[in-house]
C-alpha cells in the first residue's frame, strides 16, 4: 500500500518552486508528489532506493530524476547522505529546454538514473555546500538552478555535455546568461552573479563580454531596464514597486540609470507614453 505522506514545511516547501534540503541516514517511507519532480544526489555512503515497482542500490555520486505521481522510497545504509533538491512541474519545463530525450523519458513517468563523472561531483559538492535548504536567497536559487542544469547535462550523455575540462569560463557564462535572460534569478549586482562561479572576476568578464559585448554589469542593467521599461507601460505599478520588483535596492539609483539611457525619469516615460495613446484615441 502506497501512503502519500505530506512533508512539513520545514522538511518540504510545496509552497515555492524549488526546495533543497539533506537527508542524513534516514529512512523514507513510500510516497509520491503529484506537482513536482524530484533530484536525488548521494553526497555520501550509500541507499537503497525503490523507485515505481524497481529497486536500486545507489551509491556515492549517483543521480536519480524522479517524476511527479511515481511512488518511492529511500533507505539509508550506515553513515548515509543524499542531496535532494525538488522543482515544481512548470518551473523544470524550463530546464528542459532543448534536452528532448529527458523530456520524453520523463513525460512517461519514469526515473532517471546517472553516475555522475568526478569533475562533475566535485563541482555539484561545491555547489551544494553554499546552498541554504530552503533556498531562500538569490544565490541559493542560482546555485540550486546550476545544480539541476549540470544534472540534465550528464543525463543527457557524454557526447551533449561539456567536457570539464567541462564546466569552464564560457560554460559559466552561458549559464549566467540565461538566469538573467529567463529570470529565473533576480540578480541585484554582477557580484551576485560572480558568487555563482569558481573563476576569477576578471576571467569571467572577459569571456562574458566575447559572448555578449557587454560586461556583466552592463547586461544585468540592460535586462533589469527592459524589465523596468515593460512594466511602466503595461501596469500602474508605483515606480518604486517597479524599482525594487527588477532589482533596485534604492529608487535614486533605478532613476539614475533609467535616465541615462532614456533621457527622461520612469514616470514622465510613463506619462509620454500615456499622452501619445490618448492622442491616437483622439485622431
Amino acid at each position: 500500500m502506497i501512503n502519500k505522506h505530506t512533508f512539513k514545511k520545514s522538511e518540504r516547501s510545496d509552497h515555492i518552486d524549488i526546495s533543497c534540503h539533506f537527508w542524513r541516514g534516514k529512512t523514507l517511507l513510500s510516497h509520491y508528489h503529484e506537482d513536482y519532480y524530484e533530484i536525488i544526489i548521494v553526497t555520501q555512503g550509500s541507499i537503497e532506493s525503490n523507485l515505481g515497482n524497481n529497486s536500486f542500490h545507489q551509491n556515492r555520486k549517483d543521480v536519480t530524476i524522479i517524476s511527479p505521481g511515481v511512488p518511492h522510497s529511500f533507505e539509508g545504509i550506515s553513515d548515509s547522505e543524499h542531496f535532494n533538491i525538488a522543482v515544481k512541474s512548470e518551473r523544470f519545463k524550463r530546464f528542459l529546454a532543448g534536452k528532448d530525450t529527458v523530456k520524453n523519458a520523463l513525460s512517461k513517468g519514469e526515473c532517471l538514473t546517472v553516475a555522475l563523472s568526478d569533475n562533475e561531483f566535485a563541482y555539484l559538492l561545491d555547489c551544494i555546500g553554499r546552498i541554504d535548504e530552503d533556498c531562500s536567497t538569490i544565490l541559493s536559487l542560482s546555485l540550486a538552478e546550476t545544480v539541476v542544469s549540470v544534472i540534465l547535462l550528464a543525463v543527457m550523455g557524454a557526447e551533449s555535455q561539456p567536457s570539464m575540462q567541462g564546466y569552464n569560463v564560457k560554460f559559466y557564462c552561458r549559464d549566467a546568461i540565461a538566469k538573467m535572460e529567463n529570470g529565473t534569478a533576480q540578480f541585484k549586482s554582477a557580484g551576485n552573479i560572480y558568487d555563482l562561479y569558481p573563476v576569477s572576476h576578471t576571467s569571467f568578464i572577459t569571456e562574458f563580454k566575447t559572448l555578449t559585448g557587454k560586461t556583466p554589469s552592463e547586461y544585468l542593467r540592460q535586462i533589469k531596464l527592459e524589465r523596468a521599461e515593460e512594466m511602466l507601460l503595461n501596469t500602474s505599478r508605483s515606480i518604486l514597486d517597479i524599482a525594487y520588483e527588477v532589482g533596485y535596492d534604492s529608487m535614486s539609483h533605478f532613476i539614475k540609470c533609467f535616465k541615462a539611457k532614456h533621457g527622461m525619469t520612469p514616470l514622465k516615460y510613463r506619462r509620454a507614453d500615456n499622452a501619445i495613446e490618448a492622442e491616437n484615441e483622439n485622431e
